[in-house]
């Protein structure tokens, strides 16, 4: 049997593609227009962007106008490999290469480009010095029904409850 690796990067192309020939034109006209701006790349990829080589694992946030799917496509566009979905902050997660940053920056439809970083939860001291561990045994408390919000500079970006 042959590899099919040509073919399915063929078929994947031609999937990209057809995904960016449906979208209206009015959407692609903000793909990537407009004069490059750092300021919508987080410090740490300032470096990055100036790279030829190598690819950063990013969160591309969209404008609050823009649809997602208009996102996927300028981060195809510029060579991207699309991740999640992030409705809750409205983008993607994406693996661009770097030297792709700043003109993935340039676009109208991108607000915000960071560096999506390693998160790893650590509580091993703050139950115990809050009193939490003790509350939690004593009084059955077990976090149910506590809402939480993600705030972003002021805003709240969204709610669980």
């Amino acid at each position: 049997m042959q590899n099919r690796a040509p073919f399915v990067a063929f078929l994947r192309a031609l999937l990209a593609l057809a995904a960016l020939v449906a979208t209206p034109t009015a959407q692609l006209s903000g793909l990537l227009s407009g004069p490059i701006n750092l300021d919508k790349l987080d410090p740490l990829l300032h470096q990055r962007a100036s790279r030829l080589t190598g690819r950063s694992r990013v969160i591309v946030r969209t404008t609050d106008t823009a649809p997602l799917a208009a996102l996927a496509a300028t981060i195809r566009l510029v060579g991207g490999a699309l991740g999640r979905e992030l409705p809750i902050v409205n983008g993607h997660a994406a693996l661009v290469p770097n030297g792709a940053l700043a003109t993935l920056a340039s676009s109208g439809l991108v607000r915000h480009i960071a560096l999506d970083r390693v998160v790893a939860g650590a509580m091993k001291r703050t139950g115990a010095t809050v009193g939490a561990t003790t509350v939690r045994q004593s009084l059955g408390y077990d976090g149910s029904g506590v809402g939480v919000a993600i705030v972003h500079r002021s805003q709240v970006v969204s709610e669980f409850v």
